[in-house]
């Protein structure tokens, strides 16, 4: 192998350039990590560090914790609970992943994280072993199959050291956000599909110490005021809205105002 390809820096940038590309990036990566043990090391950080959802970090799971799925909304239902050997080799990768529900070529993903994955099985995986100490970014879109999302991200979030959180906010109630509020370190929070009602909800109690920039993605008008003037109480730098489908030429918006 030539010298320059043992230089950290140029293999780092050869690889960050190759997981952009969607179709064969991770092919690619699989590829330089069989080639060596310098350049696996480099090709699983990356390989690992961005992912769609969390069924990569499942397949990683011995196959005969999962039995066939009821129907074909749910491929992993679980046969028997895990044992603690069998979240080594999940965690392995798990411990490289630094954004979750998100492409590796761009942003958020309008997805669900847990697409596939039976109540049941997220519940074990949320009690269980699975752990994420590098993740910094989250989006989390949630499609309700009769669990307790409050209580799911609550226990999904417990112990995560996030900067960015993208969530749906159809749901959103003042309970969830006494949860991120938990989040001591979280910097950018972006709200995906806000309506009047998802955003008129009881007062923000808890502070958010690090948070500095909202972004909005609204859908309807007009956003509740209760709302906006909540965040006054904020440490924000910035306050970011984006009007979808609403005005789909505008390029520019204006506000001014001495108090909301």
């Amino acid at each position: 192998m030539h010298h320059s390809l043992r230089r950290t820096e140029i293999i780092r940038n050869i690889l960050d350039i190759t997981s952009t590309d969607e179709q064969k990036g991770a092919a690619t990566l699989v590829s330089f990590a069989s080639t060596s043990k310098f350049l696996h090391l480099h090709a699983v950080d990356v390989l690992w560090h961005t992912l769609p959802n969390i069924k990569p970090l499942l397949n990683c799971m011995p196959s005969d914790i999962w039995r066939e799925a009821p129907n074909v909304a749910q491929d992993f239902e679980l046969q028997r609970p895990p044992r603690t050997e069998d979240w080594s080799r999940c965690n392995y990768y798990a411990s490289r992943v630094r954004r979750l529900g998100y492409s590796r070529s761009s942003g958020p993903l309008d997805k669900d994280i847990w697409e596939g994955v039976s109540p049941r099985t997220m519940q074990t995986i949320l009690e269980g072993g699975l752990s994420l100490p590098k993740l910094r970014y989250l989006c989390w879109h949630f499609s309700s199959r009769g669990a307790d999302e409050v209580l799911l991200l609550d226990g999904f979030l417990r112990g995560l050291d996030l900067r960015e959180f993208s969530f749906s906010t159809w749901r959103m109630s003042s309970e969830m956000f006494e949860v991120l509020a938990g989040l001591s370190k979280l910097h950018t929070l972006r709200l995906i599909g806000c309506t009047r009602d998802a955003l008129d909800f009881a007062p923000i109690t808890k502070p958010f110490p690090s948070l500095r920039h909202i972004a909005l993605s609204v859908d309807t008008l007009p956003i509740a005021t209760s709302f906006l003037s909540r965040l006054a109480g904020l440490p924000l730098e910035s306050i970011e809205l984006s009007f979808g489908r609403l005005w789909t030429r505008l390029r520019r918006l204006t506000l001014i105002s001495a108090q909301i």
